[in-house]
């Protein structure tokens, strides 16, 4: 029987001529804006081995580093959609990231995926958030956060940085800590207030 988790009410939110099913949606869309990251917003929903539907809520494009061989998509799911008290929660929600990574294989990833957290106030807050913050690629997981090569920082590739995730070096974290500034400085319009214009 398929699972259903139990969810906290989020704010429908308008950014940038979308609308997003959440503020933190919304203000982590706005730093893959800043970062220069190319997604789409929650376009594929995929039902898991054990019959329960999951829709990642970001598909990102120009992922490079480890885990990113044969295709440049990272998958990006968001963590305040659930509530993180709930132990249950907790424990389903990465059973159904485990299961999506891995789609129908056992041990191989074919879908790699990073865990957002809420949205953090800085990098730091980042790294300290990196017990919940996961990515799961090459057939691992590690905690790590979204960086650019020191040498390419306008271009749309990224990596992952943090805990073993990725053995380069060059990190240009400089732009990763501007974008969370302008992300959080983005206005973000609730929906419903949005429909009243």
């Amino acid at each position: 029987m398929a699972r259903k988790r139990t969810q906290k009410q989020p704010q429908e939110t308008f950014y940038n001529g979308y609308r997003y099913r959440s503020r933190l949606d919304a203000r982590w869309a706005a730093f893959f804006d800043a970062m220069h990251i190319r997604y789409e917003y929650m376009p594929q929903e995929f039902v898991l081995q054990d019959g329960t539907r999951f829709t990642p809520n970001f598909k990102l494009y120009g992922f490079t580093g480890r885990g990113s061989e044969g295709s440049d998509i990272l998958w990006a799911a968001v963590t305040e959609a659930f509530d993180w008290n709930e132990e249950k929660d907790h424990q389903d929600f990465y059973k159904d990231m485990w299961q999506f990574c891995q789609g129908s294989t056992h041990g191989y990833i074919v879908n790699p995926a990073i865990v957002l957290p809420p949205f953090p106030d800085e990098l730091n807050d980042w790294f300290s958030n990196m017990v919940t913050t996961f990515a799961y690629v090459d057939g691992d997981t590690c905690a790590c956060v979204i960086a650019k090569r020191e040498e390419e920082p306008d271009s749309e590739e990224f990596v992952l940085c943090g805990d073993d995730c990725c053995y380069i070096e060059d990190w240009q974290f400089e732009m990763t800590e501007e974008a969370l500034e302008k992300a959080r400085g983005t206005r973000l319009i609730p929906w419903e207030e949005m429909k009243k214009w």
